[in-house]
């Protein structure tokens, strides 16, 4: 029968003077179970221990039924310990020395307790060969058994002591760590593994972890390992030193450490695929471990990804997972290859960031009639190629794949046709037109509406346009509508050669009045494939062209900054207005700005706002067929109203760091948090390692933080106790929060695409309002008495002397409660700082485990602690202080 013992053992802590540390933590749950010490006040930890002793306690921690079972027959049993051994026998457990003597009195000998053990507690043993020379017979198994669950490693390198008698001390060491040991089936699978940092990973499990199970590996630390393939659990190149489940016990974070058994390596390497596992017992010094459960080798820290590779219009994003260095721009460490492994050269052209700030997007131009459509390319990186971080692309991740919009998508198709001068037609299609190809004029139909022909001269290709001439005394009309007819083949798309216009039948074009534009209308609208991105669309009371743009020829006030229109801006027209009246201003972030030179100053329309469109004097011309000198422009300024448009993510208004244990980021709308989990947020806080105290981590995943959206604000909070968070500044960073990018958006589907929110306690936007709380006490002198204790950020006292602020600390559990006497905490604000240290007495501690100790802070009004922002910390306690003298 299996028996989970992991109890809070603090309140049986031992007093016998001949307990050490080894045994304390054994002897502690034997004294748990009423075992008792010796009549002198020991426990009598170097004496051999009675079979009978022996037997009364194995039933007591195994819980056996000792009312309903038979006599066991032995008449050498005294009356104190009769159930206890009926029970034992009955269990199967032994048989006695022989069939009417129990040897009561008799010392139990390491190889009996072995086999006791072995049958108590049903250990398999496995094949492992023993080192031990003095093991033979009916003990191999049961040692064998006790050596795989790391119960013992013997009395020396080569011997067991099978016939040494047990000692009070062996006894209570391997009977403990024995009930340590729970069926592996308790244990659930390891689903997944995965790393957050170097140092830090998050293992989930396929069902909840037994809550008591749980809480013993929390307490315990150290039995997680990570180990490559040249490696064992036995000699893992990581060994835990914190971990901290979940609320629903499916997920725990774990902090590694090297061991210091194996050097090699000091954080995880990325690439390197690592088993993980959940061993019964991991020491330093000791490599008998049981593995009780295991995951696959997985690849931990998998460093650069292959980036996705698309087109999108006539450009190929190449997107990455990280941000990257300058090198990601450099064509020079990209190949293209066509489906037979051929390379093709002169695709990519110019490059940029899709965002200059994350710098995780690289968008190149693609060279003119270079591609076909409706086909699949490979791309090859550089193996050069590194993440801002210095992360490099594995040797198996360089190759990629993209595919060119379909022929029938990128095959050109009019949009509108209208008469451009007195000998022009200008056909506007969907797609930049290759200017390199050759036409038969003969093939180009234009017809009056009387239904005689018009003679063509000319055709040529002027981006997105046809441009059809006529015959100098075939001239256009004002006022008057002509019919065109277009070969197929004739408008071939720029960037994919193979994708060329159908035959085009009877579009009509109409000619216009040459009449100056008097009115206009405007409206902003979101790009189709683009939400973040907004046209400005000018509707004119007559068909009219803005060509030759300078800069200020067209202005945006938002009533208190004005935003010029870039010179050389493209005014095109718009394709959906059949009748010519509208242009088309594309993306107006990049055409609008106060200053050009500062991209801080581009124009971004707000959805709460209005605006006041302003079309200079003299702008605007006529499109009527008569001589470019005789068009008529309007002769005054043009101006309408125009209502923002939303093409922005939502953007942070505030952060409120309420406490340790509450976090709200308000933004300035209301916000949808469809994409976002617990992985996806990192907030700089601290956990609770072994003993209570608190070690700093970059806090993520389920295991450690939940969160609520309510309108526009994202509460954080920790998962438990175990988890706070960053309070102000510290050593180990300003960052306090971040949100991963394409994991919020707002109730118009704007996406924080490619942008990842982070916020330092040092930002405007930042309000700290958390107090300090103590997160580390660790024992730094015994003869003064000296206690380091460390904040969750700089602190100073507020008045008083250091002896009068010390007198706010108090020690539980050591060797004597005691108040603190004296502080080297800083007296004044400049000297602030997050470490300080309290002084006892010379008797208050010993080189003695305090992983149960409490360190109290009671809050004085007059000599409070507080931080910066004079925050006085409340009357808090920690349990656990760390005593690295008892260690060395």
């Amino acid at each position: 029968m299996i028996v989970s013992a992991h109890l809070s053992l603090s309140a049986f802590a031992s007093s016998f003077p001949d307990v050490g540390s080894r045994y304390e933590e054994a002897v502690n749950f034997l004294v748990s179970k009423g075992m008792k010490g010796k009549t002198d006040g020991t426990f009598g930890t170097y004496e051999p221990i009675k079979r009978v002793d022996a037997a009364i306690f194995v039933v007591k921690t195994l819980g056996l039924d000792s009312e309903s079972v038979p006599s066991s027959g032995f008449t050498d049993v005294p009356a104190r310990a009769i159930k206890e051994v009926n029970a034992l026998k009955a269990a199967g457990i032994t048989n006695g020395k022989t069939e009417t003597t129990f040897g009561s009195q008799d010392y139990i000998t390491r190889g009996e307790l072995a086999v006791w053990l072995t049958k108590a507690f049903k250990l398999e043993a496995d094949d492992t060969e023993l080192v031990f020379t003095d093991v033979g017979g009916q003990y191999i198994h049961a040692v064998k058994a006790l050596v795989k669950y790391g119960i013992t490693k013997g009395t020396s390198e080569t011997t067991f002591g099978t016939q040494d008698y047990a000692t009070r001390g062996d006894f209570a060491i391997f009977l403990y760590r024995a009930t340590q040991i729970k069926e592996e089936a308790l244990l659930p699978a390891i689903k997944s593994v995965k790393a957050i940092n170097g140092r830090q990973i998050e293992v989930t499990f396929d069902e909840a972890v037994d809550a008591e199970l749980a809480a013993y590996i929390e307490k315990a630390g150290n039995q997680i390992v990570a180990f490559d393939v040249t490696e064992s659990a036995r000699t893992a190149n990581f060994v835990s030193e914190m971990i901290s489940f979940s609320e629903n016990k499916k997920t725990t974070t774990v902090i590694l450490k090297p061991n210091k058994l194996n050097q090699r390596e000091q954080e995880l390497v990325e690439g390197k695929a690592y088993t993980v596992a959940v061993v019964s017992e991991y020491k330093e010094d000791l490599l008998i471990v049981n593995v009780k459960v295991k995951s696959d080798p997985t690849v931990l820290l998998k460093g650069l990804e292959l980036p996705e590779v698309k087109v999108d219009g006539n450009d190929v994003v190449v997107k990455f997972d990280q941000k990257m260095d300058e090198e990601a721009r450099n064509i020079a460490n990209y190949e293209v290859f066509d489906a037979y492994g051929v390379k093709v050269n002169g695709v990519l052209g110019e490059s940029a960031w899709v965002d200059a700030t994350t710098k995780s997007a690289v968008k190149f131009k693609i060279n003119p009639g270079v591609l076909q459509a409706g086909t699949t390319y490979k791309i090859k990186m550089n193996p050069n190629l590194e993440a801002d971080n210095g992360s490099a692309l594995p040797p198996s991740q360089l190759v990629t794949t993209f595919n060119t919009p379909t022929i029938s998508k990128a095959k050109p198709k009019v949009e509108l046709a209208r008469v451009t001068g007195t000998n022009e037609i200008t056909v506007a299609f969907d797609q930049d037109l290759s200017d390199s190809v050759l036409v038969n004029v003969y093939l180009f139909t234009i017809q009056r509406a009387n239904g005689t022909t018009m003679d063509v001269s000319k055709v040529s290709f002027s981006g997105d346009s046809l441009v059809i001439t006529t015959n100098e005394e075939d001239t256009f009309d004002e006022g008057l509508t002509y019919t065109i007819s277009l070969p197929s083949g004739v408008a071939v798309n720029d960037r994919f050669r193979n994708a060329v216009n159908d035959e085009i039948r009877n579009i009509k074009a109409m000619a216009a009045e040459n009449e100056a534009a008097t009115i206009v209308n405007a409206e902003f609208i979101q790009q189709v494939d683009n939400k973040e991105k907004a046209d400005l669309r000018l509707t004119f009371d007559q068909p009219v062209a803005i060509e030759d743009v300078e800069a200020g020829d067209i202005n945006i006030d938002g009533y208190g900054e004005r935003y010029l229109i870039a010179g050389g801006t493209a005014v095109s027209v718009y394709g959906g207005d059949p009748t010519g009246k509208t242009l088309v201003i594309k993306d107006v972030a990049s055409a609008f700005a106060r200053d050009h030179t500062d991209i801080a100053t581009k124009f971004i329309p707000d959805i709460k706002k209005s605006y006041r469109v302003l079309i200079e004097r003299g702008v605007t011309k006529s499109t009527a067929p008569v001589a470019d000198f005789n068009r008529k422009t309007n002769q005054a300024d043009l101006q309408t109203i125009v209502k923002g448009v939303d093409i922005e993510a939502p953007k942070i208004k505030k952060v409120i760091l309420h406490s340790a244990e509450k976090v709200t980021v308000q933004f300035d709308e209301k916000i949808v948090a469809s994409g976002l989990d617990e992985s996806n947020l990192k907030v700089e806080g601290f956990i609770k390692s072994i003993g209570g105290r608190f070690q700093s981590a970059t806090l993520t995943g389920s295991s450690l933080l939940k969160y609520v959206v309510n309108e526009d604000t994202l509460t954080i909070t920790p998962t438990s106790d175990s988890v706070k968070f960053q309070t102000g500044a510290v050593e180990s960073g300003e960052l306090i929060v971040s949100i991963g990018a394409d994991t919020l958006k707002d109730v118009n589907g704007i996406e924080n695409e490619g942008m990842e929110y982070k916020v330092a306690v040092n930002d405007t936007n930042v309000y700290d309002y958390a107090a300090p709380i103590i997160i580390g006490a660790k024992v730094i002198d015994l003869a003064s008495g000296a206690l380091e204790i460390t904040y969750s950020e700089a602190v100073y006292a507020k008045a008083g002397t250091a002896a009068e602020v010390a007198k706010q600390f108090n020690v539980i559990g050591t060797e004597r409660n005691a108040f603190g006497t004296g502080s080297t905490i800083a007296l004044a604000k400049n000297d602030a700082r997050n470490v300080f240290d309290v002084i006892f007495t010379s008797k208050t501690f010993k080189q003695k485990d305090y992983s149960s100790a409490k360190l109290i802070y009671t809050h004085n009004s007059n000599y409070a602690v507080q931080d910066l922002e004079q925050r006085e910390q409340a009357s808090d306690y920690i349990i656990g202080i760390l005593n690295e003298i008892s260690q060395s």
